[in-house]
C-alpha cells in the first residue's frame, strides 16, 4: 500500500492536516476503507526505523534536481508545468509495484526527465547527469517503466485531484504547455 507511506508525517504541518485517512480511502477508489488505511499507517508508522524515517525522498530528490535545472538556466523557474507533470509521475510510481524497485533518486531523475522530453527538451541534460551521476543509459529503464504507468495506470482519483489543482496556473505565456500538462495529468496517455 505505496500510500501508506506518503502518509507518514514526521512533524504535523498544515499540509500533513490534509493527508487523513477518508482522503487517501478516496484516493484509492475505495479499495480500502479509512480504518484499513488508518491501521496500515500505524503498522507502517510502529515499524519504520527511525533512521529511514529522515531518508531523502524522490520529491526532495525532484525538489534538488529541479533547483538545479533552474539554477543552471536549462529551465526558467516559471515552466512549473514541468516540475508539475514531473511530480504526478512521482505520485504515479507509487501506485506501481515494479517502480518501488529504483531508487528515490532515480525515479525522481527519470520522472523529470520524462517531463523535459514530454515538453521537447533534452531529456536528461548532461548538466543533469553530472549533477546527479546517473547517465541517459543508467535512467533508461526507470523512464521507460514510468511512461508505461502513465500509459496503463487509471487513477482516476487521483488525476481528477491532479488536474483540479493545476486547472488554473496563472502562466499565461505557457497555455499550451500547460494544456499538455492538463491532458497528461487527466488520462492515460503514451509519453
Amino acid at each position: 500500500m505505496a500510500d501508506t507511506v506518503k502518509r507518514l508525517p514526521l512533524r504535523l504541518t498544515d499540509q500533513d492536516i490534509s493527508l487523513d485517512a477518508h482522503r487517501f480511502a478516496y484516493i484509492s477508489d475505495r479499495t480500502y476503507t479509512p480504518d484499513e488505511v488508518e491501521s496500515m499507517t500505524n503498522t507502517v508508522a510502529e515499524t519504520t526505523p527511525e533512521h529511514v524515517k529522515d531518508a531523502p525522498n524522490a520529491k526532495m530528490f525532484l525538489r534538488s534536481l529541479w533547483y538545479r535545472a533552474v539554477m543552471s538556466t536549462l529551465l526558467s523557474a516559471d515552466e512549473m508545468h514541468v516540475y508539475t507533470v514531473a511530480s504526478f509521475f512521482l505520485q504515479l510510481s507509487l501506485l506501481d509495484l515494479p517502480c518501488a524497485a529504483y531508487s528515490p533518486s532515480m525515479v525522481a531523475a527519470a520522472s523529470l526527465s520524462n517531463a523535459l522530453e514530454l515538453f521537447n527538451k533534452e531529456s536528461w541534460p548532461q548538466m543533469l547527469q553530472q549533477y546527479s551521476a546517473y547517465r541517459t543509459k543508467e535512467v533508461q529503464s526507470c523512464k521507460d517503466r514510468l511512461k508505461e504507468v502513465q500509459a496503463t495506470t487509471s487513477a482516476d482519483h487521483l488525476r481528477r485531484i491532479w488536474c483540479s489543482q493545476h486547472e488554473n496556473h496563472g502562466y499565461e505565456e505557457y497555455n499550451e504547455a500547460w494544456a499538455k500538462a492538463q491532458l497528461t495529468l487527466a488520462c492515460p496517455t503514451r509519453i
